[in-house]
């Protein structure tokens, strides 16, 4: 599947792993995309494993020429792929929160389980740690971390954790951050989980570009993975109304769920599109 759109060019975005099944692509649980721009190739998540590689090489995308990658955050269904890209690509650096690496759990399939990445990895000298705020990698990418408001985030983030000396508390996800990707005078958003919600992370951007995004690609997180539960419909619908506030057309994937699409779709029409593994965006 490939989607075009006419009033940006030379940016093309590649699903190299996300939920939802594909017939001649294996899915996984996870997020990895592949994105060319004129100036860079960037790997945005690597999903759980080596998947990301292999569907890659499926699709005839060398990820040993990425220049650049991105984290979104310390979880391992985003970051699990790290030794692979490490071990086969000798050049790209890889741009990752500081604080990525902590003791990330979840409870959604009741006992609590480690969800966090590889510890070992932490001290390659590929890996640059961001800080809190914003960080300009080039005049065309800027990551960003640190969404101050909290209106409608995510209630499945009561079953995610983090293990502290008193113990494990619920998660701020202060090791989350997006990137925004400039072309001409048009702005991509690229999210992960959105975590801290997909409405606050959008104000953010838009008060970093003065403008709100022209795209945004991510995951809502309005599904429980593992645990076939969704947000209510209550909250999709008052994130649907809120997201119709602006023209942003968004392509959504893996933990957004089925059920919180459906509702999102009617309420946001064309101006939401699912994405699938293998499926590409030209804008």
């Amino acid at each position: 599947m490939q989607f075009k759109d006419k009033n940006i060019e030379q940016i093309k975005i590649t699903v190299l792993v996300e939920d939802t099944k594909n017939e001649n692509l294996p899915s996984a649980h996870g997020l990895s995309l592949y994105i060319e721009t004129p100036e860079n190739k960037i790997l945005f998540d690597m999903g759980p494993n080596e998947l990301f590689w292999e569907n890659a090489e499926f699709l005839g995308i060398g990820l040993n020429t990425v220049d650049t990658a991105v984290i979104s955050h310390g979880h391992y269904d985003h970051g699990g792929g790290l030794s692979t890209f490490l071990d086969k690509n000798k050049n790209g650096k890889v741009y990752i929160r500081e604080n990525a690496f902590g003791d990330y759990y979840s409870t959604s399939q009741g006992k609590a389980r480690y969800i966090g990445l590889d510890k070992k990895l932490k001290t390659n000298d590929r890996l640059i740690l961001t800080a809190p705020g914003i960080t300009q990698i080039s005049s065309n990418l800027t990551l960003f971390s640190s969404v101050e408001s909290k209106e409608l985030c995510p209630n499945s983030n009561n079953v995610l954790w983090k293990m502290t000396e008193h113990g494990l508390v619920n998660d701020n996800f202060e090791h989350e951050q997006n990137l925004i990707i400039k072309s001409g005078n048009r702005y991509i958003l690229v999210g992960g989980c959105a975590h801290n919600g997909i409405i606050n992370i959008e104000k953010k951007a838009q008060e970093i570009m003065g403008t709100a995004p022209d795209f945004t690609i991510s995951g809502f997180h309005m599904s429980i993975p593992g645990s076939g539960q969704s947000e209510p419909p209550d909250f999709v619908q008052k994130a649907a109304n809120r997201l119709r506030e602006s023209e942003t057309i968004r392509y959504t994937c893996h933990c957004t769920g089925s059920a919180s699409y459906e509702l999102l779709k009617q309420t946001l029409g064309e101006n939401l599109r699912r994405l699938t593994p293998g499926c590409q965006i030209i804008l």
